[in-house]
């Protein structure tokens, strides 16, 4: 693929799209540092490039470079402030900076661009949970299971926040209904235990 990405840049080297997706088969092969530069090299083509600058976070992220990360979100959702992946993105970036408040507006401004996404709605709520404020986190995580019901991890972190608020009875049906999904679950079974 990077072959093929190479021929079409000698033909057109102003050709953003094929520098943009030669960093993502660069990234995928984590080498990071040269899909850091095919990014560049797309925006600096295209500064207006929402997807390469969001690419170029997602390389940072991984490399974690949080600060240079949300940066590079910032850029994308100032192009496109309807970025949904780029708002996902910056707000998990700033999850792992700590800054929990930021990164809940973050989920927030993703959610309202599309409510019907079962993980924007269970980091929130784990960021939640990180704020110690376990009652947004439980509304969250429900939020997630009318998605899917399914969602193991969602069952066991709003059995952790259930837990935390001494609300045991409750906390101990969500650990269940983790166990219906996954019986050998070891955080399930882990909870249970506390519980």
């Amino acid at each position: 693929a990077i072959r093929s990405f190479d021929k079409s840049l000698e033909q057109d080297p102003e050709n953003a799209d094929a520098w943009n997706n030669r960093g993502v088969t660069l990234k995928n092969l984590e080498f990071y540092d040269e899909a850091i530069k095919s990014f560049e090299n797309a925006i600096e083509v295209n500064p207006n490039y929402a997807m390469a600058w969001n690419n170029k976070g997602n390389v940072l992220f991984d490399l974690h470079r949080y600060n240079d990360a949300v940066d590079c979100f910032e850029n994308a959702i100032d192009i496109d402030p309807n970025y949904f992946d780029a708002w996902i993105n910056k707000g998990n970036a700033l999850a792992q900076l700590q800054n929990y408040e930021d990164a809940v507006y973050s989920y927030e401004k993703a959610i309202t661009i599309d409510p019907c996404d079962a993980t924007v709605w269970f980091n929130e709520g784990i960021t939640h949970i990180n704020l110690g404020c376990y009652e947004d986190a439980i509304n969250c995580f429900d939020e997630v299971l009318e998605i899917d019901i399914s969602y193991i991890s969602a069952w066991i972190y709003r059995g952790i926040a259930q837990y935390r608020l001494t609300r045991y009875e409750e906390a101990m049906a969500s650990f269940e209904e983790a166990l219906e999904i996954n019986s050998s679950d070891p955080a399930a079974w882990h909870f249970k235990g506390e519980v």
